[in-house]
């Protein structure tokens, strides 16, 4: 396929969200254990994921619904990849933009003139990345703060299921590496919780982390020696739960570091 060809193709995907200003888009939302797509890729008719890939957690939604900007971000993202134009596509992209947006002429046919730049607005078009707020109050500030820790400084030893099996509570024994400080650990377990999904459902689920496989056996009913994070929910019907991770020996009683919050999910 030529590179204009190509071009093509990736604006005929794009402007599937732009059918009608005043219908619906839906956005691709890969699962956090799949690798992430290039920006503003939209997976074509007919394809299907990596066999190599893990499974999407339970109740996933792949697509989730766009606001008009964020279709208006993707398209222009689209366009700015690729260099060379020709003049009728351009024309015509550019039309359904404006008309998408709602720059178009109005009910009287008198165009209206575009919104000037809001006091105190950046000079460039993207926002910059989420800093992570410590310690966490949402589910936005786990997910930035998690962002942070090393997955790969924990290994999981076994793990359990519980509960229904439509909304099973998922626990995990894992150790993690030594010489971490305390905030390191909870980062480190909060990354790792966040990779196993248990943000994903709504049933709860708990990581418990030890020394080493031989620590875990040795204090399997004393608690942990490590750290924890506990998603406590309701179950899958509720909305609420609350989250708390902490770094310390449960065994003895010495918890360096803790934090916790209470969330609702968004049905």
């Amino acid at each position: 396929m030529s590179p204009s060809h190509r071009w093509l193709s990736s604006i005929e995907e794009t402007l599937v969200s732009f059918t009608s200003p005043h219908g619906k888009s839906y956005r691709f939302n890969p699962p956090p254990n799949w690798p992430a797509p290039p920006l503003g890729w939209t997976p074509p008719p007919g394809w299907q994921p990596d066999p190599s890939w893990p499974p999407a957690p339970a109740c996933w939604q792949l697509w989730t619904e766009e606001p008009p900007a964020g279709r208006f971000r993707r398209l222009t993202a689209a366009m700015a990849r690729h260099k060379v134009v020709t003049g009728a596509v351009a024309l015509a992209a550019l039309g359904l933009i404006v008309y998408a947006v709602g720059f178009g002429a109005t009910s009287s046919g008198t165009p209206t003139s575009a919104p000037s730049t809001p006091s105190g607005a950046g000079s460039t078009s993207s926002s910059p990345p989420r800093k992570p707020v410590f310690p966490p109050q949402t589910l936005d500030d786990f997910r930035a703060f998690a962002a942070t820790g090393d997955a790969s400084q924990v290994t999981e030893i076994d793990s359990s299921s519980e509960g229904l099996p439509s909304c099973p509570v998922r626990t995990f024994y894992v150790a993690v590496s030594s010489g971490l400080t305390p905030k390191e650990v909870e980062a480190g377990l909060s990354a790792f919780a966040v990779q196993q999904g248990l943000l994903d459902k709504h049933c709860g689920g708990f990581v418990y982390a030890f020394r080493s496989a031989a620590d875990y056996q040795a204090h399997f009913n004393d608690g942990y020696t490590v750290g924890r994070v506990s998603m406590d929910t309701d179950g899958g019907g509720s909305p609420r739960g609350d989250l708390e991770v902490d770094a310390g020996d449960q065994t003895s009683g010495s918890i360096q570091a803790t934090f916790k919050f209470t969330f609702y999910y968004a049905f």
